[in-house]
């Protein structure tokens, strides 16, 4: 249920079907509005009309544009994003309803800035409650109000949080209560080893489970672009059979047994919602034990005849496929096995893991951003020094030939507004 604008009464919440973002692919005849209603076929090419010179018009477009417009603006964030978003914004409406009957005091769900004061003071009672009663999280709080935003930017209103200094102010509060919160830790090549050493690797599931783990970690990819998730497999985001290439001495081969490297096409990712696509190439490790090579192998001589090319790539032949639950249970069951905390593991971690994999090896950071498609150099959060590479640095430290004098004339000089410059020592030689 929703707050009409107009009335003030609660009305049904229209529905996003399907969901935004790339499931809401227009091309697909089935693909409805928020309300159910199925939407005109998407003109891929120009469509002219009849007359030369005229654009073709229809009386039904007059009904037509006005939703499929809606759809355009509801599907213009990720699909997982609008389910946060839609999950979000409840959470406002229920605590409206609330304050609105125990305060005795009537609190709007839609702020249209008619009183700019009293919205203000909504939304931080929002974030008091959510942040300080309830214990959540800035980020969590954070995603919460970017939701209260796309709500109101999906309705015609105008953004809710601009020009809210007071609300600023107590979010960066709650973040220094709160701290950031922390990540996750990467999974290392011996953690990976000792997981393949309790597998049984003459199980389908198992060869499949170690299949997803290497492919995870040497690709440094994100869990929807390779595994299930709550039991449903995307096949336009996650890799099927035909987005693996084998490849022998650079050369795409049909003989996968003898490959010595393999490339993977990513339709769709978090970083790539327009489809444009990308393709990463690994090549073998030269290390059995270790190698996304080899275990692409054992995973297709375990399918055997069950190979399907327009199929789930980590499926095993009775139609199990590799899912989130899946690879994050079992690298938390190694995390408790190699004395570590379980809830500093999940599927992320193979990700992070690469990244530092790579980083730790002393591929430079602008190449560790690129394998890994972070759009930002928000990666770095992610990835940990590994101790050897400090080694020598106190040894250069304690023989630094930076001295007192040196320091005294740099700091004049970075401070010539304070001082008279031709009072300042000249540098030391």
């Amino acid at each position: 249920m929703t707050v009409s604008r107009t009335t003030g009464k609660r009305v049904a919440q229209p529905q996003r079907w399907p969901k935004a973002g790339a499931g809401g692919d227009t091309a697909d005849p089935a693909v409805r509005d928020r309300w159910g209603q199925p939407l005109p076929l998407f003109a891929s090419k120009p469509v002219r009309g009849r007359r030369k010179g005229k654009q073709l018009w229809t009386p039904a477009f007059a009904t037509q544009v006005g939703r499929v417009a809606d759809h355009l603006v509801v599907s213009g964030v990720a699909e997982k994003t609008a389910a946060k978003y839609e999950s979000g914004f409840r959470d406002f409406e229920e605590y409206t309803e609330n304050m609105s009957r125990d305060s005795e005091e009537r609190w709007p769900v839609f702020l249209d800035g008619s009183d700019p004061r009293r919205e203000e003071d909504h939304l931080l009672n929002f974030v008091a409650y959510q942040g300080w009663l309830l214990g959540l999280s800035h980020s969590t709080v954070a995603g919460k109000l970017a939701a209260i935003r796309w709500q109101h930017i999906v309705e015609g209103v105008s953004n809710p949080l601009e020009g809210k200094a007071r609300l600023r102010a107590a979010m960066k509060k709650l973040k220094k209560m709160r701290g950031d919160s922390h990540s996750k830790l990467p999974v290392t090549a011996d953690m990976l080893r000792h997981v393949k050493s309790t597998l049984d690797m003459s199980n389908d599931r198992d060869v499949t489970l170690w299949a997803a783990l290497c492919f995870g970690w040497f690709f440094c990819l994100r869990q929807s672009e390779y595994l299930a998730d709550s039991g449903v497999f995307d096949a336009r985001r996650a890799l099927c059979g035909w987005k693996v290439l084998p490849l022998v001495k650079e050369q795409p081969t049909a003989d996968w047994e003898s490959a010595d490297g393999l490339s993977i096409f990513i339709e769709v990712s978090k970083t790539d919602q327009d489809r444009r696509g990308c393709t990463r190439t690994v090549y073998a490790s030269e290390s059995d034990d270790l190698c996304v090579v080899e275990a692409y192998k054992q995973l297709r001589r375990m399918r055997g005849s069950s190979w399907d090319t327009n199929g789930p790539l980590l499926q095993a032949p009775d139609g199990w496929i590799a899912s989130r639950d899946a690879v994050a249970s079992t690298l938390k069951r190694a995390a408790v096995e190699l004395h570590f905390p379980e809830s500093d593991y999940a599927t992320h971690s193979l990700r992070i893991g690469g990244a530092t994999a790579l980083f730790g090896a002393g591929v430079p950071f602008e190449e560790v951003r690129r394998f890994g498609r972070w759009a930002s150099d928000c990666w770095r959060r992610y990835v940990y020094e590994s101790r050897e590479s400090t080694r020598g640095f106190a040894k250069k430290m304690a023989n630094s030939p930076y001295t007192m004098q040196m320091s005294a004339a740099d700091y004049l000089a970075a401070t010539t507004s304070r001082f008279d410059p031709t009072s300042a020592p000249a540098p030391a030689a």
